[in-house]
């Protein structure tokens, strides 16, 4: 069975992955931004090989719900000491 993801509010994201401080020119600038979530990413970066794995006999809400159980466990990993 794939377990669904944990709301937001009681994982850890992992941080902003792509930050982009302020930066600005004479006639530009860009406020700054945090990105997507570092789980964000580890999600989005596992469904490609989630859909090759499991994507003929499984929903999309469980293929999704398996790249962010993916990438709740590849955090928890991230940040376990040696």
């Amino acid at each position: 069975m794939i377990s669904k993801p944990v709301p937001s509010t009681d994982i850890d994201e992992g941080g902003p992955a792509f930050p982009r401080p302020f930066s600005a020119s004479a006639d530009w600038h860009a406020p700054p931004q945090s990105g997507m979530t570092l789980r964000d990413y580890f999600a989005a970066r596992s469904l490609e090989y989630n859909l090759l794995l499991i994507a003929k006999d499984a929903e999309y809400d469980e293929i999704a719900a398996q790249a962010y159980a993916l990438a709740d466990a590849m955090i928890a990993e991230r940040d376990r000491k040696p």
